[in-house]
């Protein structure tokens, strides 16, 4: 790639989230995944855990940044790139020098050396070219809530305060935090959003109309702080009308011709008149006319009250409370009574205290007797009572428990934790359910004629039925073979079984065939038809079984292994067929050659010519140590090639190896 001019519009993208987009694409070249950073709402992001990139093309130039999860909405993502500085290439003494390999080096570098300018430029405090440098441009350790300052020789410091210095402003000067001047401060106006301490002194300020919320303010003599104003000289004089919406309280003397509303004052034993009264509130007791009402509720009046006349009352609220009456008679008409925690309303007798019980208790031996009936709308707690032979109704029940069982609607649970529910006929009856039994859970054995239109057990961890026993994931027999009749096919995973065909169900998928162990596949007699020609060392041979074998995992072949049966020459070939059990090599129907044993008998001279090859007719040949074929030559072997265990056989190229 090349490399064009760095600005930070071309190499800085800015996006705002949606909420719901996960990729965003980028489309300045950066040299890696590695040489871009990711911000959302300013915070810098981590590749792998946050977003991934994903490139045109190759592992470098523009691309995508996918996130993980989508930002949120309304936040701000920018991407910058920020070359990582690192060596991709070692190049080495005398190796080779490759101009990819230099271009991408000189581009990572170039990249690297734009940021560091960039950032040098454009976003560091630097000493403009035409002044000498500073002696000393460190920042001193200690700088935590400090000021940076810059002394009289011109090197860095820092400072707690601006003391000694003069800041002079023509323009406006917002504070954002607390300002403390311990000198003189001059300002032609003045606005503080925050708290202003200690004490600001100014010239008259006849176009204030606002203070904002003061705790307190001495104006001259008169002090205000929250709801008391007091003066310094002792006297409050307030000319002229005034008027007070709510309550005033003085500690010392009012004076006044006329006062209306509320005065509230500590005890004045002097006043020994108060002129005429249409009203007077003395504490929480209140005397207007001729009632007398109490302001939290209850009048109570303390000794012996005397009342010569009648005590007539429309209402009598709360409780009236006297000696015993020995000769109150009568009552009048009550429509109410209550007696200690007990109310008597109308025909309802209640208790009044909360969570109080109602108890009806006899005297001695006797007993509640209710003649008539008892009618509830709700019975709480246990209803104890003697044996009720003479029960036949209870109504309509919407829950009835009997000692630890509960019947709730058409629910039988047993209510003492972890016992079972059980139901016990009697002699040799049994439980008969003529509807359908529904349970999550049933223990123990459930015996019941045929269900033919069962069609679900739920989740069951064995079953078992007459002799078929299944059990997580075993099916098996508890006497006998398990035998499975009736089926035309039966699938198992990937796997088919049709009539006597076992086939693979998945697209292209091989059927593999896998003993256990050191075992075999071993197919007794039969033979295995319709095979393809042979191609590997694990392939059959001659449609039959492999005869011709090469053992062991000892072959690298880097040129072509070839297992066949048929000799070319040429443009003729010869054949291998077996019609007596022996092995022969037929052109036609005329016998060519034979094999038996370790001999070769022909009909006519037999020659086989190689470029440095190999040959054998033995039935066994037997490669002990390493050994590598020469390239271009030709070899073939009459009968089984066997490689020892630990030795490799490398073929090489240009190289067939036949083996026959």
């Amino acid at each position: 790639m090349t490399v064009g001019a760095f600005t930070d519009s071309a190499n800085r993208l800015t996006f705002t989230a949606d909420s719901s987009t996960v990729s965003y694409s980028f489309n300045f070249e950066i040299a890696d995944e590695n040489s871009i950073e990711v911000y959302v709402d300013n915070v810098l992001k981590s590749i792998s855990s946050d977003y991934s990139v994903s490139f045109n093309s190759g592992t470098s130039g523009a691309g995508n940044i996918i996130f993980t999860s989508a930002p949120s909405a309304s936040s701000s993502i920018i991407f910058k790139r920020d070359t990582l500085l690192t060596r991709e290439t070692d190049f080495q003494t005398g190796g080779a020098f490759n101009a990819s390999n230099i271009n991408n080096e000189l581009d990572r570098l170039t990249q690297g050396l734009q940021e560091a300018d960039d950032k040098i430029q454009n976003r560091v405090l630097r000493v403009d070219n035409f002044s000498s440098a500073p002696t000393d441009f460190t920042i001193p350790s200690t700088r935590a809530d400090m000021f940076l300052k810059f002394d009289s020789g011109g090197d860095v410091t820092v400072t707690d305060s601006f003391e000694g210095s003069t800041i002079t402003t023509t323009g406006d000067v917002t504070v954002g935090g607390a300002l403390n001047v311990s000198g003189s401060l001059s300002l032609s106006s003045l606005s503080v959003s925050g708290n202003v301490s200690g004490t600001l002194t100014t010239a008259a300020q006849p176009n204030i109309t606002s203070l904002g919320t003061l705790s307190a303010l001495t104006v001259d003599n008169i002090s205000l702080d929250g709801n008391t104003v007091a003066s310094s000289t002792g006297t409050l004089a307030v000319d002229d009308n005034v008027t007070v919406n709510g309550t005033i309280v003085a500690s010392g003397a009012i004076t006044g011709s006329t006062l209306t509303g509320t005065l509230q004052t500590a005890a004045q034993s002097n006043i020994t008149s108060l002129g005429t009264l249409t009203a007077l509130d003395v504490d929480n007791i209140n005397l207007n006319g001729n009632t007398i009402v109490s302001s939290t509720g209850t009048l109570a009046i303390d000794d012996n009250t005397t009342v010569n006349g009648s005590l007539t009352a429309t209402t009598l609220g709360g409780t009236l409370s006297t000696a015993a009456q020995t000769n109150i008679t009568s009552l009048g008409t009550l429509t109410a009574l209550a007696v200690d925690g007990i109310s008597f309303d109308g025909n309802n007798i209640t208790a009044t205290r909360t969570n109080d019980d109602l108890n009806l208790t006899p005297s001695g031996t006797g007993q509640v007797v209710v003649n008539g009936n008892i009618s509830a709308t709700n019975i709480a707690g246990t209803l104890t009572t003697a044996a009720q032979t003479n029960i036949t109704s209870l109504g309509t029940l919407t829950n009835l428990q009997i000692e630890g069982i509960n019947i709730d609607g058409n629910n039988i649970s047993a209510t003492r934790t972890n016992e079972d529910l059980v139901l016990i006929p009697s002699g040799t009856g049994q439980v008969l359910v003529n509807g359908n039994i529904e349970a999550t859970n049933i223990a123990g054995t459930l015996t019941t004629a045929a269900q033919p239109n069962i069609t679900s057990l739920g989740t069951l961890t064995s079953l078992q039925t007459d002799n078929i026993n299944i059990n997580g994931n075993t099916i098996s027999t508890t006497s006998g073979n398990l035998t499975l009749s009736n089926l035309t096919s039966v699938s198992i995973d990937s796997i088919n079984f049709t009539d006597n065909k076992i086939s693979t169900n998945a697209s292209n998928a091989d059927l593999q065939i896998d003993a256990n162990g050191t075992g075999t596949i071993d197919v007794l007699d039969n033979r295995i038809s319709n095979l393809a020609d042979a191609v590997n060392n694990k392939d059959a041979v001659s449609k039959g079984f492999l005869n011709t074998t090469l053992t062991n995992a000892g072959i690298s072949p880097t040129g072509e292994v070839t297992f066949q049966t048929t000799i070319e020459s040429g443009s003729s070939s010869v054949k291998v067929a077996s019609t007596d059990g022996d092995t022969h090599i037929t052109n036609a129907s005329s016998l060519l050659y034979k094999f038996e044993g370790d001999e070769i008998e022909s009909l006519t001279p037999i020659r086989l010519t190689g470029d440095g090859g190999f040959f054998a007719n033995k039935n066994t040949v037997e490669v002990t140590t390493n050994l590598n074929t020469g390239s271009g030559f030709n070899s073939a072997i009459f009968g089984d090639l066997t490689i020892a265990n630990g030795v490799v056989l490398t073929i090489a190229n240009n190289t067939d190896l036949r083996v026959i």
